[in-house]
């Protein structure tokens, strides 16, 4: 049906969408040098293991059996994690710098729009429940990722 074939372009697009988004951060963060980050690796990094401890206790499980139903043991979980923990502190300093240089600014339509993208009702909602810090953290970057895009010359 017509909705059938909306809903699968929708859908490719997106994942399109996703992977420009992908290869401009693989981009931002390995053409860009960190230094400094360590201790704001290691705070995410034991956030994130802390989350996911508790969703095995939430079960009724330790952590290693979690892992162990997704086929992973702990060592590689924690190598993973603190992989992605990195590359989240990375693309997080990268997408400031590119806010900060080019003098990027979140809009009211900015607010708009990223709540929408999120399924809130709108901004102050999305605030209620994130957390001021942590929205304008991600404002800022959904800004400067946009710009990045919009920006981007393809190769």
């Amino acid at each position: 049906t017509f909705k059938k074939i909306i809903k699968k372009h929708k859908k490719k697009k997106l994942q399109a969408e996703t992977m420009k988004e992908e290869e401009i951060l693989m981009a931002l963060v390995n053409n860009s040098q960190y230094t400094g980050i360590e201790d704001s690796v290691q705070k995410l990094y034991d956030e994130s293991l802390f989350r996911q401890e508790n969703v095995a206790v939430l079960n009724g499980m330790e952590l290693k059996d979690l892992l162990g139903m997704y086929g992973m043991d702990e060592d590689s979980f924690k190598d993973m994690l603190m992989q992605q923990s990195e590359n989240s502190i990375k693309v997080q300093l990268a997408l400031e710098a590119v806010a900060e240089k080019e003098g990027l600014q979140v809009t009211e339509e900015d607010k708009a729009a990223i709540a929408e993208d999120n399924g809130a009702e709108d901004a102050e909602a999305m605030i209620a429940q994130v957390g001021q810090d942590a929205f304008d953290t991600y404002a800022i970057q959904w800004v400067a990722l946009n710009y990045l895009k919009e920006n981007a010359v393809e190769e």
